[in-house]
């Protein structure tokens, strides 16, 4: 190589990081705008939100998605796939989500076997769920205590949906958030 020269070059948005934003938003009945966000990259998350009860709509930049503020969401069914299906690495965030929702919701998990670690954290926070196997349920929660509390994170997507659950719980803010990755 005789030289080096300078170039731009975009990076497409990760779906995970999209999906975890949106799945924010949801959970703490907002409106949010995700540019950059690639439609057939973040759809079967978006379709799972929308099946809650999210407004979701997308334009040449990216992605909105909408919960007013009194809006109760609804229970759902997640069956993790490999891409382009549901992405098992978003499972925390919507597990997070659903403690919100009026119902029973059903995770089936079919890619790894100890994808579940994070519901008892959600438990800690007053979740409550039942273990079938490769399958959990998820059911709404109680009112917000008003109690604080503290939760410790499994990993990086554990972390942001056990952050925005805890938004959610006005009256139950987490404490301390802690978690192996640091930027």
């Amino acid at each position: 190589m005789k030289s080096l020269h300078g170039a731009e070059y975009t990076m497409q948005t990760d779906r995970i990081e999209a999906g975890t934003f949106a799945v924010a938003a949801a959970i703490t009945r907002g409106d949010l705008f995700i540019r950059g966000a690639v439609e057939e990259h973040v759809q079967p998350i978006m379709r799972k939100l929308a099946e809650a009860g999210a407004a979701v709509s997308y334009n040449d930049d990216g992605v909105r998605v909408r919960v007013a503020a009194n809006q109760v969401l609804n229970a759902i069914r997640i069956t993790s796939s490999p891409y382009p299906g549901f992405p098992t690495d978003m499972q925390p965030q919507l597990a997070a989500m659903l403690t919100t929702a009026k119902g029973t919701s059903i995770i089936t998990e079919t890619l790894f076997e100890r994808r579940f670690k994070y519901i008892d954290e959600l438990a800690r926070m007053r979740a409550s769920s039942i273990w079938t196997g490769a399958m959990r349920a998820s059911r709404r929660n109680c009112a917000p205590s008003g109690r604080r509390s503290s939760a410790w994170a499994a990993g990086t997507r554990t972390g942001p949906a056990k952050t925005a659950s805890g938004a959610w719980r006005r009256g139950r803010p987490l404490d301390a958030l802690q978690s192996g990755h640091r930027h």
